[in-house]
């Protein structure tokens, strides 16, 4: 589970509290070792991403949640203009 714990501290970290004060974060633990590791993202347009963690490594978890904020803030941009 040593991946999406070192997802969840960088999204936990001062500087993206800062960046992005609207975010909201659960984290859901489980006590069974056995359990898949995965990381369960909402963006706020409703699109739902499950991320396999225990196939990931942290950075490779980061770039696919930032691959779809990127193209969402795009389409808001664009919106906005």
């Amino acid at each position: 589970m040593r991946h999406p714990q070192m997802f969840l501290s960088r999204v936990f970290s001062k500087e993206n509290a800062a960046a992005n004060p609207q975010c909201k974060i659960d984290v859901v633990t489980t006590n069974y070792a056995k359990d898949p590791a995965t990381v369960d993202v909402k963006f706020k347009d409703g699109k739902e991403v499950h991320i396999d963690g225990g196939e990931l490594h942290g950075d490779d978890i980061i770039a696919q949640v930032e691959k779809y904020s990127k193209k969402l803030s795009q389409q808001e941009d664009l919106k906005s203009q």
